[in-house]
């Protein structure tokens, strides 16, 4: 159980040092360098290539997603308090493309950050990013929707994440305190590291994934057969549905959880193996159970 046990080791600290940046107060510094060369307020963006998105939001909800029937990439924050000049976004866009999102102007004093805004970023159907979309928030729903680009990376803590019918070739959400969901979308390699909440997958493609959560569920309807699979639960069970077109070899360790398989599996020195067994699957808990099922 080595491999758990340093799991949950580095959850804590990644858990320690998101509480540290967030700062658990309502008033902190929020500083960031390069803040000369930023703007203020809601944007439009029209005629211009946008490779990746880097996002820094600390209250309130966020979406990025894409809409049908507009030509120009648009980026508004909303409150229902009144958002002075020093406290609205900042952003800035680089000569390569880079479009960087900041929750509110630089500051080394500190600062109300628990004042809530909504962030919407909605992009043209014919625009896909096509290097990164990065997100890093605090106190906050995160929305991802028909989103196509080469890596999605999300931040999270305290709050909710939704990636839906979008595609990437990475994927990589760390999740502190939060649901993980994700729908209908294409995540060629997918990594979800949660310290609590739900991880649940529905209608994905994905060919490799892992899939660790401290003292959550994991649940994974995966539509393809995946190459490999990694998934790991401390107090968590585990439920993986896939389609049964390739061979595997599962390998299940637990202090007090249960394996269970639709799969016509063979034991064989501890490990489950079907058909010819060419994919490799592992499954680590402490004392979650673990269920495969065939995808009808």
């Amino acid at each position: 159980m080595k491999k758990l046990v340093s799991c949950v080791i580095a959850s804590v600290i990644v858990f320690s040092l998101c509480l540290v940046l967030s700062g658990c107060a309502t008033k902190m510094s929020y500083t960031y360098d390069g803040f000369e060369n930023f703007l203020s307020g809601n944007f439009v963006l029209e005629g211009t290539e946008v490779h990746t998105i880097n996002l820094d939001w600390v209250s309130g909800d966020v979406s990025i997603e894409v809409v049908d029937g507009i030509d120009k990439i648009s980026v508004e924050e909303t409150s229902r308090y009144k958002i002075l000049e020093n406290e609205a976004l900042r952003y800035y866009l680089s000569d390569d493309g880079v479009l960087t999102i900041k929750f509110r102007a630089s500051s080394a004093k500190k600062v109300n950050l628990a004042k809530e805004k909504t962030l919407s970023i909605k992009l043209p159907k014919a625009k896909f990013i096509k290097s990164n979309l990065i997100i890093n928030a605090v106190s906050a729903d995160v929305y991802v929707n028909r989103i196509e680009t080469a890596k999605i990376s999300v931040t999270n803590v305290s709050g909710e994440t939704t990636i839906i019918n979008s595609k990437a070739s990475i994927a990589d959400v760390i999740s502190v305190s939060g649901d993980v969901k994700l729908k209908n979308s294409v995540l060629y390699d997918l990594s979800v590291n949660a310290t609590s909440g739900e991880v649940e997958g529905v209608e994905l493609t994905s060919d490799k994934l892992k899939l660790v959560n401290v003292s959550g569920n994991i649940v994974a309807d995966v539509m393809t057969t995946p190459i490999s699979i990694n998934a790991e639960t401390v107090s968590g069970n585990i439920n993986m549905k896939f389609a049964n077109e390739k061979g595997f070899t599962a390998q299940f360790e637990s202090v007090s959880g249960n394996f269970n398989c639709d799969f016509s599996t063979q034991l064989k020195d501890n490990k489950y193996i079907y058909l010819d067994g060419v994919y490799e699957y592992n499954f680590e808990t402490v004392s979650g159970n673990v269920t495969m099922n065939k995808r009808q």
